[in-house]
C-alpha cells in the first residue's frame, strides 16, 4: 500500500466535497509521511493532489520542491 498516494487521493476527495479543513489535515499528514519515508515522488507536480496541496497549505508545502518544481532529493 502506498500511504502517501492514498492520502493524496483522500485529500482530493475532501476538497471536492467541500471539506477543505479536513483536506488540509490530510495533506499535512501526507507531507509528514512523505518526509518520514523519503518518498518525495508523491509530491511531483504532475500528480493531481500536488496543486491542491499547495493551494491549501501554501508556503508550508513549498520546501518539499526545488526551484524547478521537481521533488527535492
Amino acid at each position: 500500500m502506498r500511504h502517501p498516494l492514498h492520502l493524496g487521493l483522500l485529500g482530493q476527495a475532501q476538497v471536492h466535497s467541500g471539506r477543505a479543513e479536513d483536506a488540509r489535515s490530510t495533506f499535512r499528514t501526507m507531507l509528514a509521511v512523505v518526509g518520514q519515508r523519503r518518498e518525495r515522488v508523491y509530491l511531483h507536480p504532475a500528480l493531481p493532489a500536488t496543486p491542491l496541496l499547495h493551494e491549501l497549505l501554501g508556503q508550508g508545502a513549498d520546501h518539499w520542491l526545488d526551484p524547478t518544481g521537481s521533488p527535492s532529493p
